[in-house]
Parts: C-alpha cells; structure tokens; sequence
C-alpha cells in the first residue's frame, strides 16, 4: 500500500491458468468428442481509500476500487474417438470485463 497524503493506493495482479479436459457424447455422428485446452486469466485491481473516523483501535475509510479481468482462451479441435465418423470445430476467444466498486473498509490497529 502506498500513502499519498490523507489517501491510501494499493494495486494487485494475478495469472490463472485453467486446463480443460472436455469430453461429450454426439449421438448423431455415434462418435464422442474429445478436447483438451489451457486458458489463461489475467487480472488486476486498484483501489483508493481515505481515513474518515477512527475509534478504539478501529479506523473507517471509504473506498473505490476497480477490477479488471482477461480471459485468454486459445482455438482448440474436438476429435472424434472413432475414425469413421470425425467432427473438427475450432474456436478462439478472448474476453474482457471490469467492474467497480464504491464501499467502506474496516482496519483494526494490532
């Protein structure tokens, strides 16, 4: 955390890494498909906050925060366990959302 002033900055980030093993039934090819990718999640916070009361050890400030997250999802193929029948369906993505938020934060002093 940072102080500049009466106000209080802290930032954060975070790297998730999700492997997808999939595997469904498509009884009109009689055949189940396979697939197996990784997706990653990129994320970051900040946030500001100001002291607004303090009392028996215990101090209010109200905050504001925004948080920011990217999902990276590469193109992938479904493959057929029989060979008589194969299906192939590629697909790539990526998403990106935000939010912010207005609320309080309770410290307590050790």
């Amino acid at each position: 955390m940072t102080r500049l002033g009466p106000i209080n900055l802290a930032a954060a980030g975070s790297y998730d890494r999700l492997d997808n093993d999939v595997s469904r039934a498509v009884p009109e090819l009689g055949n189940t498909l396979l697939s197996s990718y990784v997706t990653a999640a990129w994320s970051g916070r900040t946030q500001a906050s100001a002291k607004l009361a303090s009392s028996g050890g215990f101090t209010l400030s109200p905050l504001a925060a925004r948080h920011a997250v990217t999902v990276l999802s590469p193109a992938f193929n479904e493959r057929g366990l029989r060979r008589k029948r194969s299906c192939s369906f590629n697909r790539r993505s990526s998403t990106t959302t935000s939010r912010s938020g207005l609320g309080a934060q309770l410290d307590a002093e050790a």
